[in-house]
């Protein structure tokens, strides 16, 4: 199959953009450079076509951080900000936490709070792209690949996984 066919595939199935080509292009490299020296390394991973680097697969599969941030602001909030422990909507934005949710003060209460607040991801080290992609491949790969593919300690994973 020729080249260009093959990341056009890739590409729909992956539902991916043109800024994502290079990597793709990196991806096939190694893909054919892989099959011809038999590489063998930890900070590899097997997609099923060939052995790719972790970072390849977080550039390339990780949703941005932004993204999932807003996701999670439209499941929680539902268009109205409400303090998660008075559930007044009087509240401040008052910056961002060091993961990038955003963080209000109550002002009826005088609590703090963030997007993460009251949720799975609240007390968990992982970077937020980090968790969704966990829950998105918990279905389909084990812990122990995925463990891989972030380049993670499968313990916190799969520590993850069974609070999830």
């Amino acid at each position: 199959m020729p080249k260009q066919k093959i990341l056009t595939s890739l590409m729909e199935e992956f539902n991916l953009d043109d800024s994502n080509k290079p990597l793709l292009i990196n991806i096939w490299l190694f893909h054919v450079s892989y099959r011809r020296k038999k590489i063998v390394d930890s900070s590899y991973v097997d997609l099923g076509m060939g052995m790719v680097h972790n970072e390849l697969v977080r550039n390339v599969f990780l949703s941005k951080q932004e993204d999932c941030l807003e996701y999670l602001r439209k499941l929680k909030w539902k268009g109205t900000v409400r303090c998660s422990y008075c559930c007044s909507s009087d509240v401040w934005n008052d910056g961002f936490t060091p993961k990038g949710a955003r963080k209000y003060q109550c002002q009826r209460c005088h609590r703090y709070f963030n997007d993460l607040t009251g949720t799975i991801f609240e007390h968990h080290h992982f970077p937020v792209e980090e968790m969704f992609y966990i829950l998105k491949e918990m279905k389909v790969k084990s812990t122990n690949q995925i463990s891989r593919e972030l380049d993670r300690d499968y313990d916190s994973v799969l520590r993850f996984v069974h609070e999830v």
